[in-house]
């Protein structure tokens, strides 16, 4: 059993050296006549306002952190600065190492049940809770951009030729809505419980075995959220409205640095740049923060965006964000060596409080 797990760990530390190495080397194809002066004077145009470019994806994470909340049992007891805490400090293992997903979503939840005394059971659901709404609020995000593309074709150059107005609606637009309707089906019914008995008959004892171990949490996964669907809409509606403010916002921060950087695009071509790149870095959750695959979509939307110059400002606009990226990592870094698992978050009034209202 520890072979076959060491030569499973084996495989995908390999699988992940070959794709990021396979990334670097189409990145340097496409960028290996970028003159580094070109890149450090066009940085250097930002002049003092450099640093402030870490800011807005710091009212991204408080918008999601306030939808995360919206996803939760009694939320206005749960701190705001002890759950921005743990996002910010899981956020940074989630990005900064291969696979940190398998590490970062455990931890999160452990640190809801320790830190703000949530029952295992209602972290898990409300933090699976809210990636579903999350993933909806991405699709109607992504969805939006190419509508604006759409509308406008005549406007742009470019991609708007790959979005042409009969091809786009004709593709895109049955394919985001094929994918809204999957991914609102458990908020319809116990799907996560129907999808257990499916797998059930697949003809692998080995299988079933390790499924039926997760029964009782699946349905009590599907009870929370069947229950948050039915009686709690309103804050359904608002997890979704802040999550989806969330990804304007990174959109709003993506045209914003390309204007300062001398890129001529619309906000809707900002919300289609973000939105690819989103899909793209979670087509590659494996790698760090996308690393190498998330570049080069950059660099190849610029280019279709028909930006001047595109080279040298996908490389500027790189080391902007993954400067950005650094500068929270190292902060969800050290916000993890002051948190501590197992401290009380509440006083003995809000915890009762909040036992009345679980009651209730």
């Amino acid at each position: 059993m520890q072979e076959a797990q060491i030569l499973r760990k084996n495989a995908t530390r390999f699988l992940v050296a070959v794709l990021i190495a396979g990334s670097a080397l189409l990145l340097w194809q496409q960028l290996r006549g970028v003159s580094l002066h070109d890149v450090q004077a066009l940085v250097s145009t930002l002049g003092y306002r450099l640093p402030l470019i870490v800011l807005p994806y710091g009212l991204v994470l408080l918008l999601d952190v306030l939808g995360w909340r919206q996803c939760m049992t009694t939320p206005r007891y749960l701190s705001l600065r002890t759950l921005f805490a743990i996002r910010v400090s899981t956020d940074a293992l989630l990005n900064t190492i291969p696979a940190g997903v398998a590490i970062a979503e455990p931890m999160r939840i452990m640190m809801l049940h320790r830190r703000l005394r949530l029952p295992v059971a209602d972290a898990t659901s409300a933090t699976l809770l809210s990636k579903m709404n999350i993933a909806i609020a991405q699709m109607l995000f992504v969805l939006l951009g190419l509508l604006l593309v759409l509308l406008h074709a005549n406007q742009h150059q470019g991609i708007a030729a790959l979005l042409d107005s009969a091809g786009g609606w004709v593709t895109v637009l049955p394919a985001t809505l094929l994918v809204l309707a999957v991914l609102s089906l458990p908020y319809t019914g116990p799907r996560f419980t129907q999808l257990l008995q499916l797998l059930h008959r697949l003809p692998v004892p080995t299988l079933r075995k390790q499924l039926s171990r997760g029964e009782r949490a699946l349905a009590e996964i599907d009870g929370y959220i069947g229950d948050f669907a039915r009686s709690n809409r309103a804050r359904f509606i608002t997890s979704l409205l802040l999550f989806l403010w969330g990804w304007l916002l990174m959109a709003a921060e993506t045209w914003l640095l390309l204007h300062l950087l001398g890129a001529e695009v619309s906000i809707s071509q900002a919300i289609v740049f973000e939105g690819l790149a989103s899909i793209v870095k979670l087509l590659f959750f494996f790698i760090p923060s996308g690393i190498g695959a998330q570049d080069l979509s950059f660099v190849a939307m610029l280019f279709a965006f028909g930006v001047p110059d595109a080279a040298t400002v996908a490389v500027a606009f790189m080391l902007l964000r993954r400067g950005k990226e650094l500068f929270w990592a190292i902060t969800g870094l050290g916000v993890l060596g002051f948190l501590r698992p197992g401290t009380d978050a509440h006083t003995p009034a809000q915890q009762t409080a909040m036992a009345g209202e679980a009651v209730s």
